[in-house]
């Protein structure tokens, strides 16, 4: 055992020893800059996940909405995206996109709807009213 030691203190480089160092502070290097992609990847992972969940619930405006949602999941481990995205549905509605029952743009909702095309175009055409005009467009649409 002894001997081993006289052996490897007597072949002992100091040009070696240079190398050594050079390949210790490039495998911490390296090993830093895998550190950061695998942050990169993860944020960018949770990115996409965020955007596919703004998207499922129909939102509007993905980068307002995706920025927003990650306010609410900062510091969250893991992060509670599903939850984030229904409690900003619930808080700021005028994100997503409402159901089929909520008009965004035509006639009252609480007026009888005419019962045929002619009429709402007729009406349309005597107005000029835009809910009117839109009103008309939409039933030409959906008839």
């Amino acid at each position: 055992m002894n001997d081993t030691a006289t052996t490897t203190n007597s072949t002992f480089n100091p040009q070696a020893s240079g190398e050594i160092g050079q390949l210790q502070a490039r495998v911490a290097s390296l090993e830093s800059e895998l550190g950061a992609a695998r942050t990169a990847l993860g944020e960018s992972d949770r990115a996409r996940r965020v955007q596919s969940a703004l998207i499922q619930h129909h939102a509007f405006d993905l980068d307002t909405a995706q920025v927003l949602v990650e306010r609410l999941i900062a510091g969250q481990d893991p992060p509670r995206i599903e939850e984030a995205v229904r409690e900003l549905r619930r808080k700021k509605p005028y994100l997503f996109r409402a159901g089929a029952a909520t008009p965004s743009m035509g006639a009252h909702p609480t007026a009888e709807p005419p019962d045929n095309l002619s009429t709402l175009a007729g009406h349309a055409a005597r107005t000029g009213d835009r809910r009117s005009v839109m009103g008309y467009l939409r039933a030409r649409r959906n008839h």
